[in-house]
């Protein structure tokens, strides 16, 4: 899935600009121009300093390209084929065709990036130095860019999986075990738990009154949270998932809710799910659409006996929908590229199936192990033949007629 629009071609690599870019092209280049240019370059004028701003705001994403170049690099000498690099909102990402089959690979394609910023940050800060005092603008300009190289270095290189000191730490362990999905799950741990650290220092910042900072630090917490969990099932999904199809993979619909239900009959069907999970909404067989918690929270508990399903619902048009005999991992790619967390598995003759998790892929993949389906490194050992039927017939592609949920719907 292309976001934004093609800004060039290097090296036969598609470069990309989110539309994202646009919006945090404003804020910095505002920032700058009102905080940090006026400090630096005292009486110069409002002219001068959004003219600083706008040349450190290209600057900066120039050194971000530079820094996804050197990966680009690095993935095509080592055969991997680079499909495009994205400039977005969080600074820029390689989209490769495939990931890296050797942890040697993994390491360098990583550990490259990070090393391209620190370099490029010396290099603007010696810029700054040399030209201090005969061209104060340049100088200005190359100290912040030589600040903002150092840190972008740095924090790419703490060991949080997707970055890439998440990469270089999966690639220490896949050599050591041998094993990229163990590895994978590892590193996903510890980048999750980084997540969570970011978050609560961010919250904790926001309330002794530095609310921007704090919101920021713990909105990038949120996001290595979610990276790190998506970005495991992905990686489990190319490793070990091969010819499995959604429908195997599906939550059957064992609870659902129909669309004239008052939310003070389903408020109790949400105990004993699971946080971000949602209740579908089914008339004859058919989805109309799912109930979250969130959307029961929105309405008074006072109008819960005067409100139906259907009016607080988030409607079928609205969620991604698959059929049980698609392929799991393309599957997963098109809903990691959404982001989305779930989507509606529709069968034969319309009607619905289940709902396919993201998170149930671990699980899953935990299942098959654990009944032997499945080794350790993710291969599927062989099963002896039978003459007779063997209990093993796939019904991905028989959707299951849900049941009801006792009293609701």
């Amino acid at each position: 899935m292309k976001s934004g629009f093609r800004l060039m071609k290097i090296r036969g690599i598609d470069v990309r600009l989110d539309w994202s870019l646009v919006i945090i092209g404003l804020f910095i280049s505002f920032s700058l121009a009102v905080d940090y240019f006026p400090a630096a370059l005292p009486g110069w004028g409002a002219a001068a300093y959004l003219t600083a701003a706008l040349f450190s705001f290209i600057g900066l994403y120039a050194s971000v390209l530079l820094h996804e170049l050197a990966h680009a690099v690095v993935s095509q000498k080592r055969g991997i084929k680079v499909e495009s690099i994205v400039l977005n909102f969080f600074g820029g990402v390689s989209n490769l065709k495939e990931e890296p089959r050797r942890s040697r690979d993994e390491f360098w394609i990583s550990v490259v990036g990070p090393l391209t910023s620190l370099n490029l940050g010396g290099a603007f800060l010696i810029l700054a130095f040399l030209t201090q005092a005969s061209v104060p603008a340049l100088a200005a300009i190359a100290g912040y860019l030589a600040v903002v190289n150092f840190m972008l270095g740095v924090f790419n290189l703490i060991p949080a999986y997707p970055l890439d000191g998440g990469r270089i730490l999966r690639a220490l362990v896949w050599s050591r075990t041998g094993n990229l999905v163990k590895a994978t799950r590892w590193v996903a741990t510890v980048g999750r738990g980084f997540g969570w650290a970011f978050i609560f220092f961010g919250v904790l910042i926001a309330l002794n009154g530095a609310i921007f900072s704090g919101l920021w630090l713990a909105f990038i917490g949120w996001f290595l949270n979610g990276s790190s969990r998506m970005g495991y099932a992905q990686t489990i999904a190319t490793q070990t998932l091969q010819g499995v199809k959604v429908g195997q993979v599906t939550s059957q619909a064992g609870r659902w809710l129909g669309p004239n239900t008052r939310l003070d009959e389903v408020a109790q069907a949400f105990f004993g799910t699971e946080r971000g999970r949602v209740l579908p909404v089914v008339e004859n067989g058919y989805l109309l659409g799912v109930l979250n918690l969130e959307a029961l929270r929105q309405i008074k508990p006072a109008d819960w006996s005067q409100t139906p399903v259907s009016s607080v619902m988030l409607r079928r048009g609205s969620l991604l929908a698959y059929r049980p005999d698609e392929d799991l991992q393309a599957t997963i790619a098109l809903m990691t590229a959404k982001p989305a967390l779930y989507a509606a598995v529709i069968g034969d003759g319309g009607q619905f199936a289940g709902l396919f998790y993201l998170a149930d892929v671990p699980r899953y993949i935990e299942m098959q192990q654990t009944l032997g389906l499945l080794d350790q490194n993710g291969n599927r050992p062989e099963l002896p033949k039978s003459d007779g039927p063997s209990g093993n017939e796939d019904n991905s592609n028989r959707p299951q007629q849900p049941r009801p949920l006792d009293k609701v719907a």
